[in-house]
């Protein structure tokens, strides 16, 4: 009896154990699982903030590659039936385009798309990286060709003299009209005149390598050439003088339709032989002269008094202006009709 008490004890015990051990290890994977759903739900949380993050990037990056495609589009089209006034429209949209370009935006966007981000039947112009480049490229080569340069050669040798307060009217007016201006002083230099040597017909340019060799690419890329002069004996100072007749004999590069102007300033006479005697320069190379409201004159004796002439200003003002309607005029037409048809040149002199 004793024995089979014990037994029962003892198994009893055990049984107890057991259910104890049940109610532990249940309790331990409850926690378990409590835990792995816990992680679970964090994760698909997670999971979820990224899609929707990622959602949110995606749609900024398509609204901005549909902006910059539109642009790309717009400056296509205008290369195509090119137009300063639609370059001028357009040239904001221009330097945001290429700002995008250089950008971490365009990098963002660029990474999306390669991950495979981005809708595949996407217009993706502006992430191709030789696309954008060459756009850019050709809009700046087609700018800087269609830019309208003129050169302004100042005759005197007073820096800041009436010459040079004729030629600053001029020169605020054309950049006012989007012409792009160099001026020159030549008037304080060392110029020699020609001594017909020839030698620039072997070598290209003058064989006095000084101002007139430095003159001559810039106005051959120019569009207009104003030549200014103070008057000296009823004609042009004499460096001035030997300087365009050394530029203009040495350069070999066609002149016609670049479109020629002389102003001239003095303290009251001989303005209109001045004038007349630079015009001649144009007139042999078939160069069209611009003209004004009145002769191109400025008058004024002590540095600055040509401040006080309204009339000689304003004239150089509408000079400029008529210039530059000219040059704009001319590159049209250049552009539709070409340039005019040239005949063999028929040279002959009064012996043969």
């Amino acid at each position: 009896m004793a024995g089979n008490r014990s037994l029962r004890k003892r198994n009893y015990r055990m049984k107890n154990i057991g259910v104890a051990t049940s109610v532990f290890f249940y309790g331990y994977l409850r926690k378990i699982f409590f835990i792995f759903g816990w992680l679970y739900d964090r994760m698909n949380e997670s999971s979820l903030e990224e899609q929707t993050g990622m959602i949110h990037e995606v749609d900024i990056s398509l609204e901005r590659i549909k902006k910059y495609e539109k642009i790309m589009h717009d400056v296509e089209q205008m290369l195509e039936n090119y137009s300063k006034d639609k370059a001028l429209a357009l040239q904001e949209q221009v330097a945001e385009l290429e700002a995008y370009y250089t950008s971490d935006e365009w990098k963002h966007d660029y990474e999306l798309d390669e991950a495979g981000n981005l809708p595949k039947d996407m217009k993706r112009g502006v992430l191709s990286q030789d696309g954008i480049y060459n756009l850019l490229e050709r809009y700046n080569e087609i700018e800087e060709e269609r830019t309208m340069k003129v050169l302004i050669i100042n005759g005197s040798p007073r820096v800041d003299g009436n010459t040079t307060v004729a030629v600053n009217e001029m020169v605020k007016t054309f950049e006012d009209e989007g012409i792009e201006v160099e001026v020159v002083q030549i008037g304080n230099k060392d110029v020699r005149g020609c001594i017909a040597c020839g030698t620039c017909y072997k070598k290209g340019k003058c064989v006095f390598d000084d101002v007139v060799n430095e003159l001559a690419p810039k106005f051959e890329a120019s569009d207009g050439l104003v030549v200014a002069s103070p008057v000296y004996y009823a004609s042009a100072n004499a460096t001035l003088i030997a300087c365009l007749d050394r530029l203009f004999y040495s350069t070999h590069f066609d002149k016609t339709m670049k479109v020629g102007a002389s102003v001239v300033v003095a303290r009251r006479g001989g303005l209109s032989a001045t004038f007349d005697e630079l015009n001649k320069y144009f007139t042999i190379c078939g160069m069209p002269i611009a003209s004004s409201q009145y002769w191109n004159s400025v008058h004024g004796r002590e540095k600055g008094e040509a401040k006080q002439d309204a009339e000689g200003l304003q004239t150089m003002r509408v000079l400029a202006r008529n210039m530059s309607f000219l040059i704009k005029s001319i590159a049209l037409g250049k552009d539709k009709y070409g340039l005019p048809q040239k005949e063999e040149r028929q040279a002959t002199h009064f012996i043969r």
